[in-house]
């Protein structure tokens, strides 16, 4: 856990600054309380009959010395106690919707510094070797993205920790991302890694995010950001490339990372990848239809504003078979028929067609979309576990 204590301002727009002394604790599963308890308690009382109230915070503190920012929260709860010497005993409590940013020493563009990003959910073995008290293991990837390289990294600790997302599934930082270069390279960092995130989501059918992003320089650290709560709780689903296996993890974005980039905004992948991997977590099989569904049809969207195409005298069935013969794979109508059919019943009624086999019907769409968004990243006859057969199985 990492804990935050001092003086800080809430500043809302269009009403008087609240300032007080504030406690701010963040867990490493993403859960926070942030409190205020402010200096003047009866203008503070003002706020307490207000539905919501937005605004933005800033603090510091002087043992240890840092400063706090953030942009976007809302005043979730004001509790209120018991009087103390005839005054009254107010505290603020906080809803946060940006990244909380702590910082400690200020950093020059050119410094070279070290980012490093802690990734939750996720679980690997790595292609290098690393020394862990006296055992090696093979806990590393490297990477070349984007003219620099990258490493993903697991925690010393996480052997204890994947046995307790294996037990419990939550939320827990498993692995760093890490990349040396200079502080202005901190926005470059960040778009590579949010593209890596969203590759490793799709590769190990969990939503993989980061928790927080410290910047370190000459060994000390130097700026924190701590991400807001936005994750689902780990699953043990299958995952459709063999994280077990480093080789493959690593081949997997080394072949699909540009394609990734050249397509992410012309066809909204991020969403897609969010979507589609949530889908198949942790949801009954009418959920998980539905939402692939969307996911898909979503993504067809996207296509035909970037083609600049038409509607007219296309059916469902239509656009998506176009959409898949734009990117050289064939679909058949054995396929899309009872896509058609289930989807549309799904959507009027909240159930299957009577009589079908909802299993092996959402298996067909898993595994048509897996296939669908592995084969327009480029990743052609490799190894993927087919959701169909329950089984390894070739990208054709």
């Amino acid at each position: 856990m990492r804990s935050y204590q001092g003086v800080g301002v809430f500043v809302a727009s269009g009403m008087l600054a609240i300032r007080g002394n504030f406690t701010l604790h963040y867990e490493e599963s993403g859960k926070y309380s942030m409190n205020l308890v402010p200096d003047d308690q009866i203008l503070a009382l003002q706020y307490a009959n207000l539905p919501l109230v937005m605004g933005r915070f800033t603090g510091n503190s002087t043992n240890p010395v840092f400063e706090i920012e953030i942009e976007a929260l809302y005043l979730n709860h004001i509790s209120m106690g018991s009087r103390r010497e005839g005054s009254l005993n107010l505290e603020f409590s906080f809803q946060i919707f940006s990244p909380i940013r702590v910082s400690y020493i200020p950093n020059d563009p050119v410094d070279v510094v070290e980012f490093k990003r802690g990734i939750a959910n996720l679980l690997f073995w790595g292609t290098e070797v690393v020394q862990r008290e006296n055992h090696r293991v093979l806990a590393k990837i490297t990477w070349h993205l984007a003219g620099n390289d990258v490493v993903l990294e697991q925690l010393p600790s996480y052997e204890t920790i994947s046995h307790h997302l294996a037990e419990y599934k939550d939320v827990a930082v498993t692995c760093e991302l890490k990349m040396v270069g200079n502080y202005n390279q901190l926005a470059a960092f960040d778009q590579t890694a949010e593209n890596l995130q969203t590759l490793l989501s799709l590769a190990s059918a969990n939503f993989i995010t980061a928790i927080y992003e410290d910047i370190y320089f000459n060994g000390q650290i130097s700026v924190s950001t701590l991400f807001p709560l936005k994750t689902y709780l780990f699953s043990d689903r299958q995952s459709l490339i063999d994280n077990r296996i480093g080789n493959e993890l690593k081949d997997f974005v080394n072949t699909t990372y540009q394609s990734y980039v050249n397509l992410k905004d012309n066809l909204g992948l991020p969403y897609f990848i969010e979507f589609f991997t949530t889908s198949k977590m942790y949801s009954p099989l009418e959920v998980e239809y539905i939402l692939s569904a969307t996911a898909f049809e979503c993504l067809e969207d996207y296509f035909r504003r970037w083609q600049h195409l038409r509607e007219i005298k296309l059916d469902l069935k239509g656009k998506i078979a176009r959409m898949c013969s734009y990117f050289g794979f064939t679909v058949t109508d054995s396929v899309l028929e009872p896509y058609r059919v289930s989807r549309n019943s799904l959507s009027h009624t909240g159930k299957f067609p009577a009589g079908s086999n909802n299993v092996a019907l959402t298996m067909t769409l898993r595994n048509l979309i897996d296939r669908f968004i592995l084969i327009i990243l480029g990743y052609r006859n490799k190894r993927y576990y087919n959701a169909l057969i329950g089984d390894w199985d070739t990208v054709p």
